[in-house]
């Protein structure tokens, strides 16, 4: 496992908490504005961790199917 960041963790309301993607995350899987990421919680080394990983886009057909 590569750390590439270390982010603050943001308020946001009463429930939420918010953090912002590292830039080479967003760049290097193509990420834009409103794309979605999946979020998978998982153990590893005895550690409770998150999971981010692009949501695979749908390809439009080119032959207009």
């Amino acid at each position: 496992m590569q750390k590439i960041d270390e982010k603050k963790l943001i308020r946001y309301g009463s429930w939420t908490h918010t953090m912002s993607l590292p830039k080479t995350f967003v760049s290097d899987n193509h990420l834009e504005t409103n794309d979605t990421v999946e979020i998978y919680r998982d153990i590893i080394n005895g550690r409770d961790v998150l999971i981010i990983m692009p949501k695979e886009k749908i390809q439009a057909s080119s032959q207009g199917i």
